[in-house]
């Protein structure tokens, strides 16, 4: 990510205080011109509860800065480092965010409704219960992010990197994922409903009892994840790379399963599954079947049909 450009403006706190007041004028009267705020260092400065909606900030160091509850909805925000600040509970709403860092932020229970957030870096950020309807995120990093019961419904992901990100019990409903790199994900118990994964690479992600209702997950790479207890009822899995993957007691009524690799899969108590699904699917000698015996599956076998303990 580029480097702010520098020399910053170092301002105190009683400085901040006038621009906040000078925007909040604006904000009750405002013109044609865009309320600016740019080339200072804020460092550690606290505006708590601050009204910013609408403002452009442009080459801001805001660095551990306390934000607790600040309104910037609408904000075009350019170049500011974000880094270790509290912005918890703070609003979003159809803000534009490009080239910001927020690395080790608590972001907590904020509004991020229909904003955008472009080649921006949110690693290591607390965002669990943060509300990121029809969000769109572009080539943003996301590694090691917390958002556990976070929700994601209608979001729009491009080129993000989410490795070692934390997602358990998201609500990741409708949502769209293009090319990301989602390695060792954690997000078991997440809602992904009618979501589309398109040439993501899950490899290694603890995805335990998710809900892929109708999902779209065609090319997705999936070795070796943790899946037992997935329901893909009526989901797309054809293409998906799935060797080796943990699929035990998932349940597959009306999964497409058409070229799926199931190469080393452990299908163990899988539930739903007919002899043309598995058939259309490519299984090998190291392939665990519903019934627990060793595969290739061959048609009219039964194996398709889990043990009954």
């Amino acid at each position: 990510m580029p480097l702010l450009r520098v020399p910053l403006r170092r301002i105190d706190a009683s400085e901040l205080a006038q621009l906040l007041a000078r925007h909040a004028a604006w904000l009750d009267n405002p013109d044609d011109r865009p309320s600016l705020i740019a080339d200072v260092d804020l460092s550690q400065l606290a505006a708590p509860g601050c009204r910013l909606a609408r403002v452009h900030l442009e080459h801001v160091h805001w660095t551990g800065g306390i934000l607790e509850g600040a309104d910037l909805s609408l904000a075009r925000v350019h170049h500011v480092n974000w880094k270790c600040a509290r912005l918890a509970g703070a609003t979003f709403n159809e803000a534009v965010f490009e080239q910001v860092v927020f690395d080790e932020a608590d972001l907590a229970g904020c509004s991020w409704e229909r904003s955008r957030l472009i080649d921006c870096s949110l690693e290591r950020v607390r965002l669990q219960n943060a509300r990121l309807l029809e969000a769109q995120l572009e080539s943003c990093d996301l590694q090691k992010l917390e958002a556990p019961e976070s929700c994601w419904e209608q979001a729009r992901l491009y080129q993000c990197d989410l490795r070692h990100a934390l997602l358990r019990r998201a609500n990741l409903l409708r949502s769209v994922w293009e090319f990301c790199t989602m390695l060792h994900l954690q997000a078991p118990e997440a809602n992904f409903t009618a979501a589309r994964l398109q040439s993501c690479d899950l490899r290694h992600a603890n995805l335990t009892n998710v809900k892929f209702f109708h999902a779209d997950l065609r090319g997705c790479k999936l070795d070796r994840a943790l899946m037992s207890g997935c329901n893909f009822r009526g989901a797309k899995l054809a293409g998906a790379e799935l060797t080796r993957t943990v699929l035990r007691e998932a349940i597959f009524e009306q999964a497409d399963l058409l070229a799926a690799d199931l190469r080393g899969a452990d299908l163990t108590g899988a539930r739903c599954l007919t002899s043309a699904q598995l058939c259309q699917a490519l299984t090998d000698h190291t392939t665990i079947l519903p019934n627990g015996s060793r595969g290739p599956y061959m048609r009219f076998s039964g194996a398709e049909r889990p043990c009954r303990w």
